[in-house]
């Protein structure tokens, strides 16, 4: 049953995102000069998010930007490895090694782990 539920829930996930045209945005969010939004606040928070989005454009490649921004946007796993001919396991590892190298480049900023997550947890 539970299989069941798993297929049914990647089914309907991809229906919703059939008619969506999502080939412009991955190509748009695959370009380094993409900035996101920002919220307008100031101090540390914000110099985190400047800092996020220059790593974000300077250390990823196109596909983990593509795939990272992808899932930021809230576009499923799945729909991505559709959309970009790739298997899901294959975006999971893209997202996780984006990760990583998020990771490890804000902590060479000086940034520690814990308080990145604190941070930014608050965000939504």
């Amino acid at each position: 049953m539970a299989v069941a539920v798993r297929v049914s829930l990647t089914n309907l996930r991809r229906r919703r995102w059939a008619g969506n045209p999502l080939d412009e945005r991955l190509e748009e969010l695959a370009r380094p000069a993409w900035s996101g939004g920002t919220d307008g606040g100031f101090g540390e928070r914000e110099e985190l998010l400047t800092a996020l989005r220059s790593a974000i454009a300077e250390v990823l490649t196109p596909r983990q930007r593509q795939v990272l921004l992808g899932e930021l946007e809230g576009i499923p796993q799945v729909v991505l490895a559709d959309r970009l001919g790739s298997s899901p396991g294959a975006i999971y590892k893209t997202s996780h090694d984006a990760r990583r190298t998020l990771k490890k480049a804000l902590v060479k900023l000086g940034y520690d782990a814990q308080a990145v997550y604190e941070s930014l947890a608050g965000q939504r």
